[in-house]
């Protein structure tokens, strides 16, 4: 089984860019073979069951291809990298895209590219505008350094925060740099105010001052030092449902709550968070 590269239809990668090993995976699992005889009264039925006849050995390798001649300017700590393509973050299953929020890609000039089990990957060769797009600033894994200024180190360059693309196998991460121009606070704002906008709260966040100072307490809370952020959502979350109650308006931002709590406070382990959580 192989998954060839999408833009060469093989498993090379385009001229000008060079082939990195990324991760190398070895899984192991049983092979059946199905046994059947007579039995039930005097043996005119067929029972089969699936018996162990073998293990089966399944070896797998995870490629990256990078642009030739890449590297750092020596007069600031952020990457350079000429691309042919634009990328438009990740998801899975299981998390969000951090671009859009949701397990899609921005727009629909992104294709979805799956590279290993339900990972996904939005790439595009031309969009109608960058802004908010994340800069490609390497990949890398529990086996490989990050591949994109080749180092041995498993980390992103400064100014720009980690994202889990997905488990490989065990407790192996295939992590994912995305740059942060300004910092991790203001694309964690972006995400709640895009967030915003999607549930049909922009006319209420202008024109109320309630929403508006209910909302911005929620993007503050990652002001807070990580062993108070928890109760004081629960607080803000718990003010917010009472208030409920008697106030129509008020009530219209329960799904930007549970927005809230299923990615940054359950799908995000925000107390590793460093760079966003307790960023003054």
């Amino acid at each position: 089984y192989r998954v060839n590269n999408y833009y060469t239809g093989n498993d090379n990668c385009s001229p000008d860019f060079e082939k990195s090993l990324l991760h190398t995976l070895t899984q192991y699992e049983n092979q059946f073979k199905q046994r059947c005889w007579s039995c039930g009264f005097l043996g005119l039925s067929t029972c089969c069951h699936d018996e162990v006849d073998g293990i089966g050995k399944r070896e797998s390798s995870l490629y990256d291809c990078n642009k030739s001649g890449a590297k750092k300017r020596s007069f600031s700590d952020i990457l350079r990298i000429d691309k042919n393509y634009v990328f438009g973050g990740s998801f899975t299953s299981t998390k969000t895209n951090p671009v859009t929020s949701f397990p899609k890609c921005p727009t629909n000039e992104f294709k979805e590219i799956r590279i290993i089990d339900d990972l996904i990957i939005c790439l595009a060769e031309r969009v109608a505008s960058t802004d908010n797009l994340p800069n490609y600033s390497g990949i890398y894994s529990c086996q490989q350094g990050n591949i994109a200024f080749n180092t041995s180190k498993q980390e992103c360059l400064p100014g720009y925060s980690v994202h889990v693309m997905g488990a490989m196998e065990g407790n192996c991460l295939l992590m994912f740099p995305r740059s942060n121009h300004i910092g991790c606070y203001f694309h964690f704002t972006q995400s709640i105010y895009r967030q915003i906008q999607q549930l049909g709260l922009s006319s209420a966040y202008c024109n109320d001052d309630g929403i508006r100072m209910t909302c911005r307490k929620l993007m503050a809370l990652a002001l807070l030092p990580p062993p108070l952020v928890l109760k004081s959502f629960e607080d803000l979350h718990e003010s917010v449902l009472l208030a409920s109650s008697s106030s129509s308006v008020l009530h219209s931002l329960k799904p930007l709550f549970d927005y809230f709590e299923h990615y940054w406070i359950n799908t995000v382990d925000f107390k590793k968070m460093e760079c966003l959580w307790y960023s003054y």
